[in-house]
């Protein structure tokens, strides 16, 4: 298990074993640093104790992704600090610059040079730089297992790693230290880090749950607690701090102010945590209850529809009702659904559209013929729908006659358009009065055939197909005829945009015939000299 989850379970379930473990873990990098700092083990075994019964009374108050190697390490510091006097540290380093001087010759003079100011190099370091530091060389810990601690990849953990030395090693040449390169450190990084006595993890993890588990003590029986194995002069000063009853009353009454002032704050963080899951479950209650919300008003436009719809639905014997009849070999359809419909009618499609594989058909063509799809649907029986198809052809007979009287074939353009080449206009005045009189004529035709409701759905439905006999004559209708540089045939509209369409010869208008047979023959005559 990692550190931080070793933590948890000792600060939320109390698990002796799990504090056992990390002291295991971690009894080697504290002693070692620790006997570095005082250079007396039996002091280091003290300050190891010490610094687990810190540990022991902090973890509630570590956080959650806090690096347990760095912080044992800044403790381990502190503690040994408070085991020496100030005047003795800076005479101790006074006397190693001295007798050490600042050249290197091997790694075990390397590890001796370094070692008083190798935990104040490291303090130098980031934090996230001396946790990684510090588990790689202090626990022997592989760069797989310092990867998940620090909680990246293996790659970057060698990184980290890498980069750590490179700054050790130049703020040890800072110092006036010949370091030759980052391998070096690593070498007395490797070998500063003493084995703890047997047995030390195990005292030290004992007196550290013993120590938290007395919070309740006296404020005197916690000083003798913390102070267990000082040295005689520091043995001394408590019996002479004990003699002092006022001030171990105040010390005491302290004691006790901040062992309640932690529960508080314990109290505290579980209240605001407590506040913080209320708050999340109010939040997932809020949407849960907009949900059902949403889904109310879902249902009640469902039902509103629905209550529409069956009002909507005639009963049985409604006459709108259009039912099947078993011996009719037609099916009846709603007036305003025939004129929806569109039908298909493989007779009345165009070579054009055979070729392009359409699937659509005109109802009405422009020399007449009607679809016979269309007028089966209507329910016509065989000598009624050839009656409607001769109404129409001679509707259309009648219409080409009145289209030729009024057509004028020029060879001038309209005002504002200009064409290469050879060209022909032709322009068709409207009969609106004529035309008028010869759909009044066929209609009168078809309802001899047909009841006059569906004549009137025939007449709506055709209603498209009449613009190719422009609705009757009513508009004035300007064609011009001309060639494109490959000898094709087109035909320009001026009323409709100017929209130019490629015709086939036997899809020309009967009034530019001649003029393209003229033509024809004069592009053959042109080209036989060169044969």
């Amino acid at each position: 298990m990692s550190d931080q989850q070793l933590l948890r379970e000792y600060v939320d379930g109390g698990s002796e074993r799990a504090f056992q473990s990390l002291v295991q873990q971690h009894v080697d990098l504290v002693y070692s640093t620790a006997l570095r700092r005082l250079g007396d083990a039996g002091l280091a075994e003290e300050v190891t104790q010490n610094v687990f019964v810190a540990l022991a009374r902090k973890a509630p108050f570590l956080g959650r992704d806090a690096p347990l190697a760095a912080w044992l390490h800044k403790t381990t510091l502190l503690e040994a600090r408070h085991r020496l006097r100030k005047e003795l540290r800076r005479k101790r380093r006074e006397e190693t610059a001295v007798a050490l001087g600042t050249t290197m010759k091997e790694e075990d003079s390397s590890l001796k040079s370094l070692s008083p100011v190798l935990d104040e190099a490291l303090m130098e370091l980031r934090e996230k730089d001396r946790h990684a530091v510090l588990l790689r060389f202090f626990e022997n810990k592989n760069l797989h297992e310092v990867g998940e601690a620090l909680g990246v990849g293996e790659d970057a953990a060698q990184k980290r790693v890498a980069k750590a030395l490179e700054q050790l090693t130049h703020l040890f040449r800072r110092r006036g230290y010949n370091v030759p390169a980052a391998t070096t450190i690593g070498a007395v990084l490797h070998g500063a880090t003493q084995a703890a006595p047997a047995g030390l993890a195990s005292v030290a993890a004992q007196t550290a749950l013993q120590s938290a588990g007395a919070m309740s003590l006296t404020g005197l029986g916690l000083w003798f607690a913390k102070f267990v194995g000082l040295t005689k002069t520091q043995t001394a000063a408590l019996c002479l701090l004990a003699s002092a009853t006022p001030i171990v009353y105040e010390w005491n009454a302290l004691s006790h102010a901040a062992a309640g002032r932690e529960q508080r704050r314990v109290e505290l963080t579980e209240l605001r945590q407590a506040l913080a899951g209320y708050q999340a479950e109010r939040a997932r209650l809020e949407r849960e209850l907009r949900f059902v919300d949403d889904s109310i008003l879902q249902l009640g436009v469902e039902q509103a529809r629905r209550t529409k719809l069956a009002s909507s639905v005639p009963p049985d014997n409604d006459p709108r009702l259009y039912r099947w009849s078993e011996t009719s070999a037609y099916v009846r359809l709603p007036k305003s659904l025939f004129s929806q419909i569109k039908l298909y009618d493989p007779a009345m499609e165009s070579n054009e559209q055979k070729d392009n594989r359409t699937k659509w058909s005109p109802a009405l063509t422009k020399d007449g013929k009607i679809s016979a799809v269309l007028l089966e649907t209507m329910g016509l029986d065989h000598a009624a729908s050839a009656h409607a198809k001769q109404a129409f052809l001679d509707f259309a007979q009648g219409y080409r006659d009145l289209e030729e009287s009024h057509t004028l074939l020029t060879n001038t353009l309209p005002e504002g358009v200009h064409i290469d080449g050879s060209y022909r206009t032709s322009i068709t005045s409207a009969f609106p009065s004529e035309g008028k009189a010869l759909e009044a004529r066929l209609r009168a035709a078809v309802e001899q055939t047909m009841d006059k409701d569906r004549a009137d759905a025939l007449w709506n439905y055709l209603r498209g197909a009449f613009y190719e006999f422009n609705d009757f004559g009513a508009r004035t209708r300007t064609l011009i005829l001309h060639f494109d540089k490959n000898g094709s045939i087109l035909i320009t509209h001026p009323d409709e945009g100017f929209m130019t369409q490629l015709v086939a010869l036997n899809e020309v208008p009967q009034q530019f015939k001649p003029f393209v047979e003229e033509w024809k023959s004069t592009q053959n005559t042109e080209q036989r000299p060169y044969e």
